[in-house]
């Protein structure tokens, strides 16, 4: 009977163990940094036994999330051994809510892109200065860096308006401007300025 109660008992064992790592899996959700970029598990992120309690979550932040996009704070957190406590399987969108922009932003007579300016727990960064002077822009281009209404999610995205405004430079340089009529130099009609 000692051996019919310690394989009941074994058994009762096995049960419960695997039904508290099944709850645990199933409650709560958080994110971590994994190869630069946010990851979202369900369950915890401690272990039982040696047995891990979560499992990768089905919805992840789409587009990704970029770990160094986000404020310092945060990303020691997610590098953590804890990682970041979600409030459900899309509380990543907390996360995504507090990345720190890309601005092109006035930098004495230049335009400047700069990461996390004015933003509450980001560091201003500066990120690229490719000598676009800003007296060289046409007026409308000119107004809306010095209004900083020129932000963006990603790196890439600030860059490519970079080149947008280089290309409306280069256009009003060479006389072919085409449909800006705001050029430096000339009258709203397109005519040079007396």
């Amino acid at each position: 009977w000692l051996i019919v109660a310690l394989g009941v008992f074994g058994v009762a064992l096995i049960a419960v163990a695997f039904f508290a790592v099944q709850s645990m899996r199933s409650d709560g959700f958080y994110a971590v940094d994994e190869n630069g970029v946010v990851v979202v598990y369900k369950g915890s992120p401690e272990k039982l036994l040696g047995l891990s309690l979560h499992t990768k979550a089905g919805e992840q932040p789409t587009p990704p999330i970029p770990v160094r996009d986000l404020p310092k704070n945060l990303q020691s957190r997610l590098r953590g051994a804890e990682g970041v406590p979600l409030n459900g399987s899309d509380g990543w969108k907390n996360l995504a809510r507090q990345l720190c922009l890309y601005a092109l932003v006035p930098q004495g007579d230049k335009v400047v892109i700069l990461q996390g300016s004015g933003q509450n727990g980001c560091e201003p960064t500066p990120v690229a200065d490719p000598g676009l002077k800003l007296a060289e822009l046409p007026d409308s281009d000119r107004d809306a860096v010095m209004d900083n209404k020129l932000t963006f999610r990603s790196r890439a995205a600030a860059e490519a308006k970079l080149r947008q405004l280089e290309d409306r430079r280069d256009a009003c340089r060479s006389n072919d401007a085409g449909d800006i009529k705001d050029c430096p130099g000339r009258t709203n009609d397109g005519g040079k300025r007396p």
